[in-house]
């Protein structure tokens, strides 16, 4: 297929023309389209011309790469397998990069790995990157060969995420990684063209030393962290990284002790323990428990339920856990005491400041003991569950106590009973003063007393009850106010 195009740099090469043999492009694996060449260095503004006329072109390089324009969903053998049905022929020892750069997917193949990444690197030079972008590449492609120069070309100015998919990451190149003033989330998957799961750390060509011991030594906040784990000393050693926010394992089915990972040092884990971890021995005794958790557990069986109890009756033991989400899929005979040893995890984890919870049988026989343990947390601000039991409580009154004891609780925000009243009032009056309490956060302690004369000024006469909240809420500034009125 031959685009009838007005872009001026841009010239058809002739099918029987190009040397070496160039990869063929399949237009939604139909019809196979045309090769063009550049005349003279395209600008962002020519890149943005010549796709709004066409999202797939396929265009040869000098250095003897092909830039297709249209990014890679996996490889089949020789052929790959692009978005929207798209996919590329491959010829014999082709390598390939895959990348977003700016709002633009790109493909970059050719036999040269350097070749490659200059032409890469070129592209990475004409646009930012989006916040979310993704950069993959080949088993055969050795990422080490791009220079740090070129590296930071993909990440400027400070993307918020990253999913990498990369053989070969060379020590300086894993250092640069961790060295990002902002923090980035960076998800490590498993190449494409390969069906097994490789730990994260083994597409480092040190194993992940240099990543690891750059991370160990960061003072500031690094930012989030996706991989898959290994029965390694070098995965052992990046659980014990503080400077992460959220850290996500993804735990493949040959590593049976996923038990360490539920002590990493991370300020929140992010984890799946399947059937194939929860059926080994899980001696919680030893096990400390990062701040912050969203943790799913396959119990397909009645013991995998009683390794949970046993995970939550540690929790009780810890008191530290700050914030919970937990996803239980097929809870198995035992629900009666998943849901005792919940209330008495929440019970014993005063500092706690959220729940969230997937399974509805929490909310079921001891809904009552659920709802007085919550409003012993003074400190607590957000409970969602998936369903508000209206036959333990149809007139809403033990959920109207709770949200009265705590004016600052986020509960059933989304899903919650919209039918009352009483309930809509005290929602609205709880996001209130959250808003209000927000809002004066960021404004000078000088400027209290005045804000908070407005606002009653404002509104006493038409909402004296919220006005009366206000009050309540920042007596400081109420007093402030009367001594600077007189």
């Amino acid at each position: 297929m031959t685009v009838n195009t007005n872009v001026s740099f841009l010239e058809l090469i002739p099918e029987a023309q190009p040397k070496p043999k160039v990869p063929k492009v399949w237009y939604a694996g139909r019809e196979k389209i045309a090769t063009y060449k550049f005349q003279r260095l395209p600008t962002l503004i020519d890149l943005e011309q010549m796709t709004s006329e066409s999202k797939l072109w396929s265009i040869w390089q000098e250095n003897d790469t092909l830039i297709v324009t249209v990014g890679v969903v996996r490889q089949n053998r020789n052929h790959l397998i692009c978005v929207n049905d798209h996919f590329i022929r491959l010829t014999f020892n082709d390598s390939w990069l895959s990348f977003q750069s700016g709002k633009s997917s790109y493909t970059v193949i050719g036999k040269s790995d350097y070749a490659i990444a200059e032409t890469a690197a070129f592209l990475w030079s004409l646009d930012i990157i989006e916040e979310c972008s993704y950069i993959c590449g080949c088993k055969s492609f050795d990422f080490s060969v791009v220079s740090l120069d070129q590296l930071s070309l993909f990440f400027q100015p400070h993307p918020t995420r990253i999913n990498i998919s990369l053989s070969n990451i060379s020590p300086r190149q894993s250092v640069f990684l961790t060295q990002f003033q902002h923090p980035i989330s960076l998800h490590f998957f498993a190449n494409f063209s390969s069906l097994n799961c490789f730990s994260a750390l083994n597409r480092f060509s040190d194993g992940g030393k240099a990543f690891v011991e750059s991370l160990l030594q960061r003072d500031s906040p690094f930012g989030d962290l996706c991989l898959e784990a290994s029965d390694t000393e070098m995965f052992h050693r990046l659980l014990q990284v503080k400077a992460i926010n959220t850290l996500e394992v993804k735990c493949p089915d040959h590593m049976r002790d996923s038990l360490p990972i539920f002590s990493a040092a991370a300020k929140r884990l992010k984890f799946y323990c399947s059937e194939v971890q929860m059926k080994t021995t899980m001696d919680w005794s030893t096990v400390k428990l990062p701040k912050e958790l969203d943790l799913s557990f396959a119990c397909h069986e009645e013991a995998h339920s009683h390794i949970v109890c046993a995970f939550l009756r540690r929790m009780a033991e810890l008191k530290d856990v700050v914030k919970l989400e937990l996803h239980l899929l097929n809870a198995g005979l035992v629900r009666g005491e998943l849901t005792t040893a919940l209330i008495q995890a929440v019970d014993a984890n005063q500092s706690l400041v959220e729940i969230i919870l997937h399974n509805d049988f929490f909310c079921r026989s001891q809904w009552k003991e659920m709802l007085e343990t919550m409003k012993r947390h003074k400190s607590f601000r957000r409970f969602i569950v998936p369903s508000c039991p209206k036959r333990l409580d149809p007139d809403y009154s033990m959920l109207k106590r709770l949200l009265k004891r705590n004016r600052h609780i986020d509960f059933l925000r989304d899903n919650g009973p919209r039918n009352d009243d009483e309930v809509n009032w005290l929602y609205g009056d709880g996001f209130f003063i959250q808003m209000c309490q927000r809002d004066l956060q960021h404004e000078p302690v000088s400027l209290l007393p005045s804000l908070v004369g407005e606002i009653l000024t404002q509104s006493a006469s038409n909402d004296f009850r919220r006005s009366a909240l206000v009050m309540a809420t920042h007596g400081g500034a109420l007093c402030a106010l009367v001594q600077y009125a007189s």
